[in-house]
């Protein structure tokens, strides 16, 4: 997991991703929108997901990514369909899912 200004960092060096998943409310004065506008500036067509437990997000933000899941109300499953949709070729190790007791 990475702050807005190291992520921005991460995707100008060297290494190579195929997604990014942006949570909305960073905790900063930066919040998921921006980062994603940011993200569009350098690599235009990297796919991206925003993740929020909010709602309430105007819908003007949501445009801002390829999709946009409400924690909470999509599944994880849900969440690696929509991951395979947007990378597809790509193979995703799938884990199976502890029960928190």
């Amino acid at each position: 997991m990475l702050d807005a200004r190291s992520a921005l960092r991460e995707l100008t060096g060297q290494g190579k991703f195929d997604l990014a998943l942006v949570d909305y409310h960073l905790g900063t004065t930066t919040n998921g929108a921006d980062l994603a506008r940011d993200i569009r500036t350098i690599l235009p067509t990297l796919p991206m997901i925003m993740l929020t437990g909010d709602p309430t997000v105007p819908d003007s933000e949501k445009s801002t990514v390829d999709l946009w899941l409400i924690k909470g109300h999509n599944s994880p499953a849900e969440l690696l369909a929509a991951i395979e949709r947007l990378i597809p070729g790509k193979t995703l190790r799938r884990q199976p899912i502890k029960k928190v007791a």
